[in-house]
């Protein structure tokens, strides 16, 4: 049996106690059964997994039916599953657990490649060995690189719903500006925008003008390296009661 320093029963743990907690978080989920040591969580992530891709809900009720009643006791039973899903109070710590996660996976990647080497230098030729060794080394490095990057799978399920959308729809946030948002859609997540023009032509009142109407739909936030708190608070109330900024208020 494997010492306890090659698992974490605790991280795995709180990384499925998460995904009950937040099923949304399935879909940044890097982790693969075959990530976890614990055979009985393997299953379970992998029951999740299947309702997910299923578009059922990831609770204790339908993991159970997916797993089987027939196979429960084999994974602790209804009880283990419900204690699992109140382990966790906040998914704040999700990233660090998935993390942990990896991190102990590649530790027994690594030590079972070690002793393969072993084996084989014991009676094989050493330069192939070396070599073979090296390679799958450098091999776990590479998947860690590829989980960092993440799955397109999620990326591909948006982009598929978009699709289902009617053209000309405002997938967004809004600018206010019927015309933008009608090249733009309005607003997206991740959209980096850059208004540019001369000085002193209204850059700073546009930009405040969009993150005020934008403020009727999302969070807006406001911030300014050239303007103080009273400046953009007075301009801010002089566009929303149409008052001329130039005007004392």
């Amino acid at each position: 049996m494997m010492d306890y320093w090659i698992w974490n029963q605790e991280a795995e743990q709180a990384v499925l106690g998460s995904l009950f907690l937040d099923a949304g978080l399935i879909k940044e989920c890097t982790i693969q059964p075959e990530h976890l040591y614990s055979n009985k969580l393997r299953r379970i992530l992998q029951a999740m997994k299947c309702l997910d891709e299923k578009g059922k809900p990831i609770d204790v009720i339908f993991v159970v039916e997916e797993v089987g009643v027939q196979n429960i006791s084999e994974i602790g039973g209804t009880g283990y599953i419900t204690e699992l899903a109140m382990s966790v109070p906040t998914t704040a710590n999700f990233r660090y657990y998935q993390d942990t996660v990896l991190e102990y996976h590649k530790k027994r990647k690594a030590i079972q490649i070690a002793n393969k080497m072993i084996e084989d230098a014991r009676t094989g030729d050493i330069g192939t060995t070396l070599q073979e060794g090296i390679q799958n080394l450098i091999s776990i490095q590479d998947q860690s690189r590829d989980e960092e990057l993440g799955e397109i799978k999620p990326s591909l399920v948006a982009l598929y719903e978009e699709c289902e959308k009617d053209f000309g729809e405002i997938t967004g946030i809004p600018s206010g500006y019927k015309e933008l948002d009608g090249l733009t859609g309005g607003f997206q997540e991740s959209d980096l925008i850059v208004i540019g023009a001369r000085p002193s032509v209204g850059k700073t009142a546009f930009a405040l003008d969009l993150a005020l109407k934008a403020s009727k739909n999302d969070i807006s936030m406001i911030f300014s390296l050239e303007m103080s708190k009273k400046q953009l608070l007075k301009r801010a109330a002089c566009l929303i009661s149409e008052i001329d900024s130039k005007k004392r208020i």
